[in-house]
Order: C-alpha cells, then structure tokens, then sequence
C-alpha cells in the first residue's frame, strides 16, 4: 500500500450475481471482477496492451476443478478509489475462452492477494465498498456475527463449516461465486450415515470457471437441519454436494449481510440485511450450454430415479418462448444467462430437437 492510514469508499455494480469495480492501472480505468477465491488476475489483450512482462508461470485452479500452468507478472500499481495498491502479483489469463466470462465484460479479477492489504466492507444494499486501514471506522455493532478464517498461500480467506454435527474444513470464501453453499461428496456420505436422506440431484454440466466447463458430475442436493458457521447458526437451508468442484460458500449467500472481511485479524463480521432463504430448490429443472453457436440441455435434474419430466441431456433447444435459438450469438447467450439473476421462478417454453426428430 502507498498509504499506511486509509479509507475510501467505492461504487460497484453486480453483473450476474457477482461484483464488479472500476480499477485504474497506468492511469487508464478498467473493469474488473472482485473474487476472493482467486488471485489477481488480468486478461491477456490489457496484459499486451499494458507491456506487462511475464516474471514466471505457475499452476492456477478455477471453481470447477480445473487447472492449467499460467504466466505470473507484478503489477507496480493498481487503483481502487483513492487508494494505490503496489507490487501486487497477477496471473496473465484468456477470458475469451468459454462463452460465460466474456458476459461480464471485464479486463480481469482483482482477488485475495491484493485485497488482504486492507479490511473490506461489502454493502450489498447500497452498492459500496469500504477500504479501511482501521476496522473501528465501519461501526460495525456489537451484535454482529463474526467467524473465524484462516487463509492459503496467496490470501484466499477459509472457513470450517458445521453441518448436522460433521466438519466440512476449509470451505473457500468466494465472493467469485453467484451461488449458495457447495460441499464435498465425503461429507455427505457421512451426514447418510447419520441419518440424511437426499434423493434431489443433477447430473451434467454445472456453472463454468476461468478454464471452461468442469466435467460432468452429479450434484446432489440435501436439506440440512442445523449449519454452523462459528458462532453463526443456520437451520433448514438447502446445501449441493460435489464430487469434483471445491468447496465454496458464494455470493447468494453472502449479499443479504452486511459483510467486512479482516485478514488482519482473520475474522468475517456479518450484519444482517435481510434473512437468508435457501430453503428449495428455485431454479429451473435443467441448465444449458453453449457450444458451437448452439444450445443444448446441460444437466436435468432428478428426485429419486426419476428424471423430472421435459427435455433430456444433450438435446438441442430450438425456441425459447417462441424465440429462435437455432443459431445462438455469444450476446444472446449472454442476455440468456442474465434471465436467472432477473426472475428465478419464471416459466419459460422450450422446443428442442432430440437426435433427428423435434
């Protein structure tokens, strides 16, 4: 940091779910997406149009369990608001290679490693964060609830989460992520054991990452009775279990706080704004995917052995509302996507074409 006494408020926007905030580097600004489940990261095209030097590579992860070496390079100094953030280190990265992350338009992703330099308030209500050297100048009261975290090498804040008396270690704060509470598929064979039952699930592509599409995986999806987050208690909220995705808490959960992460004194301090209710499932019966300028069914969900009635795996969407998908432009793709943020519980008509027949 430039200044050792700081604080400055700044303005962001949600697009899909997720924050974005105006950066400055060389005395231009860009748009960049906030994820503290990642280090920094800038695109390719700013990296060049920067003369940004790769120092080094090493191996990156992204939210659905990929993983690739990429080029690493310091960034003398980055702006957010008043304040100057530097020698910061960024992963050089392509944002153009899947049909969901050019959507947000960005230039890259300010994450942990820059942002544990400071304490962060994230005010979902009025759209503003607040940087602060010193934690005493948010007025965060006396009955909010706080939790513990620990963090890995570059920063990314974790936390253990209690489930119907089992441990879940290490769960990922990730504010990268528009979705709820995700956990491991060990976790769940344990809450069975205890007693669970669960016969809601999806199989079939899910959310994408920096690198793509994971694999396809089954996602099963239990209500669990009690959740402790420290001294956090949640009862009776809906949690999906992965095989091969990490474990993350995201920002559907966390926008209805009042959120200031302290990586000074590894604590997250939540302020409610509105009760959290993840008590069913709201989304639609299947999801889609994008491939080759068309649409197609990515993952249907299911109860018990059956799958609930409709389209099928792999099927290719035709109409949507009457609306010809034949043909599909990554800006309608987009316009698509911004449906689910918009209106979840929306009813929505498909034709879709199965092998030769539609």
């Amino acid at each position: 940091m430039s200044q050792s006494a700081f604080k400055t408020e700044v303005a962001f926007e949600m697009r899909y779910g997720l924050i974005v905030l105006k950066v400055e580097i060389h005395g231009k600004e860009y748009d960049f997406l906030l994820d503290t489940g990642a280090p920094n990261i800038i695109s390719k095209e700013l990296a060049l149009q920067l003369g940004i030097k790769a120092a080094g590579t090493g191996k990156a992860g992204d939210s659905q369990g990929g993983s690739r070496r990429l080029e690493f390079a310091a960034i003398d100094s980055i702006g957010i608001g008043d304040l100057q953030f530097l020698n910061t280190g960024a992963a050089i990265a392509d944002l153009k290679q899947t049909n969901e992350i050019p959507c947000f338009k960005v230039d890259g992703m300010i994450g942990s490693n820059l942002m544990r330099k400071a304490i962060w308030q994230f005010d979902y209500e009025r759209h503003i964060i607040t940087i602060t050297s010193n934690r005493d100048s948010l007025s965060i009261p006396s009955n909010a609830q706080t939790i513990k975290f620990h963090t890995d090498i570059v920063g990314v804040p974790l936390i253990d989460v209690q489930m119907n008396g089992q441990t879940e270690q290490n769960v990922i704060v990730d504010l990268g992520s528009n979705r709820d509470f995700f956990s491991s598929t060990k976790t769940l064979e344990k809450l069975k054991e205890g007693g669970l039952r669960t016969d809601i699930y999806s199989y079939g592509y899910g959310a994408t990452g920096l690198f793509g599409k994971g694999k396809p995986d089954t996602t099963w999806n239990a209500l669990i009775g009690s959740i402790m987050l420290d001294s956090l208690k949640l009862s009776n909220l809906v949690v999906s279990f992965c095989e091969n995705k990490p474990k993350t808490i995201g920002t559907n959960f966390f926008k209805n706080y009042r959120l200031v992460i302290d990586w000074s004194s590894g604590e997250l301090s939540m302020i409610p704004i509105r009760p959290y209710d993840n008590t069913s499932q709201k989304e639609f019966n299947f999801s889609l995917f994008l491939k080759d300028k068309q649409v197609f069914i990515g993952s249907l969900l299911s109860v018990g052995n059956k799958v609930v009635d409709g389209p099928q795996l792999g099927d290719q969407v035709l109409e949507i509302d009457g609306e010809d998908y034949r043909s599909c432009s990554g800006e309608r793709w987009c316009t698509m996507l911004s449906r689910r943020f918009e209106n979840t519980t929306e009813e929505i008509s498909l034709l879709v074409k199965r092998g030769d027949r539609s």
